[in-house]
């Protein structure tokens, strides 16, 4: 199957391909074609990129650590990506929000806003699979808000077994 090379279309290719082979239960498969394909699955730079698809090429790198789980590392790396995405958040989203255009800073915050629930998930199911491998108690909860956020806090209950 090829691979298109312009990268967004790459990057949601690589996704898309990989929950299909997760979701039919087609594991070795995949990480077979991951082997076979490894220039597919490096994320493209964020050096220049805007907010919205810096939080993109970091959350394609997140999956494809979380579907390839080659170890702690992986899951390890995920958590300071997602870290990192938080502190970067401060420095590029009012700029990415400020266009001229109230359409488009809409059309952006809502791309963003789907962007950080995401991110959200990616971390929570990052946690659940670093604690299941941990011998932890069956269930764990989390305060989910940061100080200093803004957000009103809430709780996630993780089951870990």
């Amino acid at each position: 199957m090829p691979v298109p090379e312009a990268a967004h279309d790459r990057l949601f290719f690589v996704i898309q391909f990989s929950a299909l082979a997760y979701c039919g239960d087609r594991w070795s498969d995949l990480l077979r074609w991951y082997k076979e394909n490894n220039a597919a699955l490096a994320a493209p730079s964020v050096a220049k990129a805007p907010w919205d698809r810096r939080l993109l090429y970091r959350l394609f790198d997140c999956w494809i650590r979380l579907f390839r789980k080659e170890g702690w590392d992986d899951l390890d790396r995920i958590r300071e990506i997602i870290a990192g995405l938080r502190d970067d958040q401060k420095r590029f989203e009012k700029d990415q929000l400020q266009n001229g255009s109230q359409a488009t800073d809409r059309a952006i915050a809502l791309r963003l806003a789907a962007l950080y629930h995401w991110a959200k998930g990616t971390e929570i199911l990052a946690i659940t699979y670093f604690r299941a491998n941990r011998s932890t108690p069956s269930v764990r909860s989390i305060n989910t808000s940061r100080p200093g956020s803004g957000r009103l806090p809430y709780r996630v209950t993780l089951s870990t077994g």
